[in-house]
């Protein structure tokens, strides 16, 4: 399994380095404003899929606290999701920007 210790920071940087270079030479046809947008969104809905990734529930831990649901988290770890969903959400945005660069997801519209 991969070091979760130094890797998976520096992945996500280098992720987020390489949609920001995509952007700046203007890869895909659209304006800085909008690449934010559509980054925040991608981030957004990204967190949801990647939210339950090793998960261990406090049922399965064996400890559960008095109070709380069986299949709460036994430890949240959300700066591991936060890290692993830039690089997800970053690896997403680039080939979301390669795919408008090289038209694949057309942004001109036919008028009536």
């Amino acid at each position: 399994m991969l070091d979760h210790g130094r890797a998976l920071p520096l992945m996500a940087l280098a992720s987020a380095v390489l949609a920001a270079v995509l952007q700046w030479q203007r890869v895909a046809p659209i304006g800085s404003v909008l690449a934010a947008a559509l980054y925040f969104i991608i981030w957004w809905v990204v967190l949801f899929a990647v939210l339950p990734f090793g998960v261990r529930t406090q049922s399965d831990a064996g400890e559960v606290i008095q109070g709380t649901s069986a299949g709460a988290p036994a430890q949240t770890r959300m700066w591991r999701v936060v890290l692993i969903n830039t690089i997800v959400a970053s690896v997403v945005f680039s080939a979301t920007l390669i795919a408008l660069g090289l038209r694949l997801i057309p942004l001109d519209f036919v008028q009536p």
